[in-house]
């Protein structure tokens, strides 16, 4: 089998992707340090899409299971963190979009 090439990686390759920009970039991840230091700005719209994800994994994943689910549950089938997992659930009883009973949470109308 052929050595793989990274030379040929299609970021690398990308005549838009500047190699100097990005390592000069604040927010991106050092792969080595596994480091993340974002701006504030870039945290706050980070949370943002992680929240939206998480609404939209949790209501797929409910849809599909057809029956009331734990937080734990969720957790455990979506990967997202406790404290999103809280929040989505939280917002979703106070909009009435879901119902809770006994630390059980469904989906309304489904």
């Amino acid at each position: 089998m052929p050595k793989h090439d990274h030379t040929k990686h299609p970021v690398m390759t990308n005549p838009y992707f500047d190699k100097e920009s990005a390592e000069k970039d604040p927010d991106t991840v050092d792969a080595k340090s596994e480091k993340w230091l974002p701006t504030p700005e870039v945290f706050k719209a980070f949370l943002v899409r992680d929240y939206e994800l998480a609404t939209h994994n949790i209501n797929m994943l409910m849809r599909s299971k057809r029956g009331p689910m734990s937080a734990k549950e969720l957790k455990e089938q979506t990967l997202h963190s406790s404290d999103v997992i809280e929040r989505v659930l939280t917002s979703g009883v106070a909009t009435s979009k879901m119902t809770e009973a006994n630390g059980r949470y469904s989906l309304v109308g489904v």
